[in-house]
């Protein structure tokens, strides 16, 4: 599996990976779908040994405060390869000077297919906290908000009194 960046992108294969997991708010607009990844600030791909696109990842981002992870797309065919993992971890060392790092799914509850939460992960990279993953799970049809995100009050560090 080879990862790298693109920034051109073939409609068809492009529309063959959104369209093998469902994602058909993209997959109504190939050319929409195709100007979205080409204004994304940055776009990186997996394709098997002989080029095939399997997965795909996307930013968008100030490139110096924050860094939002837009899609982590692979096809089915290619899951429990490590291939969602190794294009997140890309992008983290890519952005790893970025303060927040973002990564918002959607997902189906395994117990009942109708109920759907929109889960927000954020990768909190300021050097005077401890580095964490702070998690919201947030109902269908809401967005997060800081009320909705668990948050660990700041605490500044031990510090022995003089």
């Amino acid at each position: 599996m080879v990862t790298a960046e693109e920034v051109a992108f073939d409609p068809e294969e492009v529309l063959g990976l959104y369209r093998s997991v469902a994602w058909e708010g993209y997959t109504r607009d190939v050319d929409r779908l195709c100007r979205g990844l080409a204004n994304s600030h940055l776009v990186i791909t997996a394709r098997d040994a002989s080029g095939t696109l399997c997965g795909l990842a996307r930013t968008i981002s100030d490139d110096e405060h924050i860094c939002y992870v837009q899609d982590v797309v692979v096809n089915p065919a290619h899951h429990r390869q490590g291939i969602g993992r190794a294009l997140v971890e890309h992008l983290m060392r890519r952005y790893s000077h970025c303060r927040f790092f973002l990564l918002s799914t959607d997902h189906e509850s395994p117990r009942r297919a109708s109920a759907t939460t929109r889960s927000t992960a954020a990768w909190d990279s300021c050097p005077t906290r401890r580095r964490r993953w702070r998690r919201a799970s947030v109902p269908p049809g809401t967005a997060p908000t800081c009320a909705t995100a668990r948050r660990e009050p700041h605490r500044e560090p031990h510090r022995e009194p003089r």
